[in-house]
């Protein structure tokens, strides 16, 4: 671009000088301009108006609610990755219950967490629920403690999502090293039922378009109002998740009386297929999944199904691909289950004992697929992952 058209356009020259109205600042701030102020001030921003007060209104209340939730979220020392943790209720004078995820804490059973205020307890990890990536915390927290938050009064805050809607703002917060962080956005989807790829349900599925400050697994999601309405996790889905209060009220019934879901898995890598017409005719169904890999020493090897056998049921669930077979193996880690697939042409019964899945995702394990070529440990192309969508194995 010629210096004449630099400048016609409003552009730095490089010789140094600008168009009127634009200068470099001094000294220089990369990637910065500033604009020089006319002479005419009348289109200055009006900081008086009403739109003004109501968008600082807006920002005074939000600030406000953070104030009133911060002392409900802790920063987890010692943990695989910066994480967080949410107070649920106290289980006794001394103790207190509380959530994070699963996923930031390898292999740490103890450990400590930092309150609003700097008040260092100690953290045991008491219950895992790793189909909804749940960490149920226990804190050494006194209730005559000075220092000590007032749990009962926070943990009234936590609400179903009754009567939430979409477009509604909420915020995400967390607790960091410098203090509790916080993002917000809005909701942006409500739903019925969602089955996470571990084989936990989220119900009711709740998408908030927001993003989950650093550290925030573990944080929750907060209405404009101040209420909880769930647990944000990075450990969910691609891009996170929350488990809304809803299920945490289910899972915190289940683990504290030692029944936590145990995820099945099998270890295949599945693609969807039609079925023959003969094969249909015989099962009813037109589609089934075909077994594209499978995990070294994994349950379905070890039960002898083959790469190219197509699944076409677990038991009486009828399988077409990856989700359903997620939903027919829910819950039941460590069962025993026939899988009805068609091999050589013909339908055929493959008893075995469903495994549970491993806590830390892939855990680098090792793949066989077409050809018994060993491939990992990620099957699924990462673009996209199979035909169903689906990236993970079940």
């Amino acid at each position: 671009m010629t210096r004449a058209g630099r400048t016609a356009r409003g552009l730095p020259n490089r010789g140094g000088g600008t168009s009127p109205g634009w200068a470099w600042p001094r000294p220089f701030a990369r990637g910065t301009l500033t604009r020089t102020m006319p002479h005419d001030v009348s289109d200055r921003p009006n900081l008086e108006s009403p739109a003004a007060t109501t968008l600082a209104g807006l920002s005074q209340q939000l600030a406000d609610v953070v104030d009133a939730v911060a002392p409900a979220v802790a920063a987890l020392q010692r943990t695989r990755v910066p994480a967080s943790a949410t107070l649920w209720a106290r289980s006794d004078a001394a103790h207190v219950l509380a959530w994070s995820a699963l996923h930031p804490m390898g292999r740490h059973d103890e450990g400590s967490a930092v309150l609003h205020g700097g008040l260092e307890v100690r953290a045991r990890l008491i219950a895992r629920e790793p189909a909804l990536d749940l960490a149920l915390l226990e804190l050494d927290l006194d209730l005559d403690d000075g220092q000590a938050p007032d749990v009962a009064q926070l943990a009234a805050r936590w609400r179903l999502a009754e009567g939430l809607r979409v477009g509604e703002l909420a915020l995400t917060l967390g607790r960091g090293s410098r203090g509790v962080r916080a993002g917000w956005g809005v909701v942006a989807e409500l739903g019925a039922a969602v089955h996470t790829a571990g084989g936990g349900t989220l119900d009711p599925w709740i998408d908030v378009d927001a993003v989950l400050p650093q550290g925030g697994s573990g944080g929750p999601l907060v209405s404009a109002r101040g209420e909880l309405l769930g647990l944000n996790t990075h450990g969910i889905g691609h891009g996170g998740a929350t488990i809304p209060t809803a299920t945490l009220q289910r899972a915190a019934e289940r683990m504290l009386a030692g029944h936590a879901i145990r995820p099945g898995y099998l270890g295949v890598g599945l693609h969807p297929v039609a079925l023959s017409p003969a094969v249909a005719d015989a099962t009813g169904r037109g589609r089934g999944a075909l077994i594209t890999a499978l995990a070294e020493g994994g349950p379905a090897e070890r039960g002898g199904l083959l790469v190219g056998d197509v699944i076409v049921a677990l038991d009486e669930h009828p399988i077409e691909g990856h989700r359903e077979l997620l939903r027919a193996l829910h819950g039941k880690g460590g069962e025993e289950a026939v899988v009805h697939v068609v091999r050589g042409g013909a339908l055929a019964e493959v008893p075995l004992t469903i495994g549970e899945r491993p806590q830390e995702g892939m855990g680098g394990s090792w793949w066989r697929g077409r050809g018994g070529q060993r491939r990992g440990p990620w099957l699924w192309d990462r673009s996209g992952g199979p035909a169903d969508g689906e990236r993970e194995p079940s």
